[in-house]
């Protein structure tokens, strides 16, 4: 069983997670939500808090996590990255070569195509 004390503690790092990613719905979204907080788990009472991490305890989590093999996370966590600790500039820490996945992920599916199409046909 789990103590109250811990289920509130809990619940505050899950919930935004479970929040922000909702509308994302794919296997890869619980994979990565799962990877960040076994990464939390893994850190320091003094680093529990993901949304307090700095854009280089982000990059080297995400860079760690997310290899050849499980490169396809990699937006969901950026997009995490992004949304819990307003890191405008980790796809590019990480090298991250496609940001239409991410701007879906942050903006909603399709919500910068107005902006693209407009800058499209000026240029």
């Amino acid at each position: 069983m789990i103590h109250e004390r811990n289920r509130v503690a809990l619940a505050r790092l899950i919930d935004p997670l479970e929040a922000g990613s909702a509308r994302w719905g794919n296997a890869l979204t619980d994979s990565a939500r799962n990877m960040l907080l076994m990464e939390v788990g893994r850190r320091s009472r003094a680093y529990w808090a993901y949304w307090a991490w700095d854009e280089q305890v982000w990059t080297v989590f995400v860079a760690s996590v997310t290899g050849e093999i499980r490169h396809r996370r990699r937006a969901h966590l950026v997009a995490c990255g992004y949304l819990f600790g307003r890191h405008r500039r980790l796809h590019h820490r990480v090298g991250m070569p496609k940001l239409r996945p991410l701007a879906d992920f942050v903006f909603g599916h399709g919500a910068v195509d107005p902006a693209l199409e407009q800058v499209c046909t000026l240029l």
